[in-house]
């Protein structure tokens, strides 16, 4: 179903001016009375004609009785209520004996509105057309086979997300067909899901990354292989959010052979937590990694808080 999208703005005009009333001698014009005052010269702004009136002793018997005094200011010639519509004062005292009331007025003016309506500009689909791109092939100029299987993209692509791929593709020995042995650690799967993010810097939804250890494992190593360093960092937080007690071992022999610093952090923070060490302790796969790496056993003692 078709939409449409209008806008308006709204603009409220003002104009700001200031008058400076000097009063001299003050302590002179104490006790002239309530509701009596002194006055400035009439100033313009915006239009309008304007007094700064100052009672030394307050406008009101009240404001006698409280010490106070007083400063008011006036509009000549102008409705009330369109005074208190449109008139903002800030009166400001210095001085002692003599000073200056300082009077910065801002006259707003009647808002109005205008169309600012624009041309409707869809978002970006660049993913979309070079995720078409890598599996259109018709444009491709270099094929990889990985598995026995067949992968065709296109060089400047790859040579632009991958240092390694730039290297292989664009250096002085740059192939055009290039076999990944088998003895690579390297699945068909895994490598279709790191082409698709270098193209697109997504993985496809169908991959099963979000839920799959041993896919999240796959394309770190293959990340870490090719350069691709942000789909790396997710693969390695995906990894940290599955890490569990009966998870934390073998996350942790995987992050000291890939030497993923955050992860391995993570799980051994996790380890040294109360009443969790205890447990792992008893499995398996924990004499396993003591076997293999002794001196993780003192990195997990080491978070293992003191009290």
């Amino acid at each position: 179903m078709a939409s449409s999208s209008t806008s308006s703005r709204c603009l409220t005009a003002s104009v700001t001016g200031t008058h400076n009333l000097e009063v001299t001698s003050y302590s002179l014009l104490e006790g002239m009375g309530v509701g009596k005052f002194v006055s400035s010269t009439t100033f313009s702004i915006a239009g309008y004609d304007w007094n700064l009136r100052f009672y030394p002793d307050g406008i009101t018997d009240n404001d006698r009785k409280e010490g106070y005094v007083s400063a008011s200011l006036i509009a000549r010639f102008v409705k009330k209520s369109d005074l208190q519509e449109h008139a903002i004062r800030r009166i400001r005292f210095t001085g002692n004996d003599s000073f200056k009331i300082e009077c910065s007025l801002t006259v707003i003016s009647e808002s109005r509105a205008e169309d600012v309506s624009t041309i409707p500009v869809p978002p970006s689909n660049l993913h979309q057309h070079l995720a078409g791109m890598l599996h259109g092939v018709e444009i491709a100029d270099v094929e990889f086979s990985v598995g026995g299987e067949p992968f065709r993209a296109h060089a400047c692509v790859l040579a632009a997300r991958s240092p390694v791929f730039r290297a292989e593709l664009l250096g002085p020995a740059a192939a055009r067909s290039i076999k990944i042995d088998d003895d690579d650690d390297m699945e068909p799967a895994t490598f279709m899901a790191l082409l698709h993010f270098i193209y697109t810097d997504h993985l496809p939804n169908d991959s099963g990354f979000g839920k799959d250890a041993a896919m999240q494992r796959h394309l770190l190593v293959a990340a870490d292989r090719y350069g691709v360093d942000r789909l790396r960092a997710m693969c390695e937080a995906k990894l940290y959010e599955s890490v569990s007690v009966g998870t934390v071992v073998d996350s942790l022999e995987f992050a000291e052979k890939h030497h993923c610093a955050q992860l391995k952090d993570a799980c051994l923070g996790f380890m040294a937590s109360p009443n969790v060490l205890g447990v792992v302790r008893k499995t398996d796969g924990f004499k396993r990694l003591v076997e293999g790496c002794p001196w993780v056993l003192k990195e997990i003692l080491d978070k293992v808080p003191r009290f």
